[in-house]
């Protein structure tokens, strides 16, 4: 489904928030990684008090490791997937559990952008979703392959914005319930990713 064919409030009540491979053992070698956990860990607070779906996946998690567990801490409304494809599209599993939701709009954040990022918006658009990538969450080994990815994926009409933009567009106003909770959260924030 386009999101141009969907009003604002329409995108923000199908949204899913996908948090990709944050785990063990392929964190320490991402560029800005500190920044890169501090936004997710961001992201997943907020979908909480949003009630945005999220689903976090784990590549290959026998061999890599589990997510980094400080991201998690105290949320415990999430989907765990285990992958083996780059592509979260490629996982059964996976596209049940967007079905299950009624996600129509998927929110990518995690790693590899030029990788397992790249592939999933280029496949979930070609399923029809929606994709934003969250240009502060998301994160590479080489900032030259992470930025010109996240360029090839604006080209094939994938919406790629910071963090902030996006909780603000899922707010609309300053009279949502949770405002003053995520302003709050955003305003801990110590920096943004280079290539936001």
């Amino acid at each position: 489904m386009n999101e141009s064919k969907l009003s604002p409030l329409e995108v923000n009540n199908f949204a899913s928030i996908v948090v990709m491979d944050l785990q063990e053992r392929l964190v320490p070698s991402i560029a800005s990684k500190d920044v890169l956990l501090e936004s997710n860990a961001l992201l997943i607070k907020a979908s909480k008090l949003l009630n945005l779906p999220v689903v976090v996946t784990e590549q290959v998690p026998s061999k890599l490791g589990r997510t980094i567990p400080e991201l998690l801490d105290g949320i415990t409304n999430f989907h765990l997937i285990e992958k083996s494809t780059f592509s979260a599209l490629g996982t059964a599993s996976f596209t049940e559990k967007l079905k299950q939701t009624g996600s129509k709009h998927l929110i990518l954040s995690g790693i590899e952008t030029p990788i397992c990022i790249y592939q999933t918006a280029l496949d979930s658009l070609v399923a029809g979703y929606s994709v934003t990538v969250l240009c502060d969450c998301v994160g590479a080994r080489r900032l030259s392959d992470h930025e010109q990815c996240l360029s090839q994926l604006r080209y094939q009409g994938v919406d790629v914005i910071p963090l902030e933009s996006f909780l603000y567009r899922q707010l609309q106003n300053a009279d949502h319930e949770s405002f003053r909770e995520i302003s709050a959260l955003i305003r801990t924030r110590s920096e943004t990713h280079p290539s936001c």
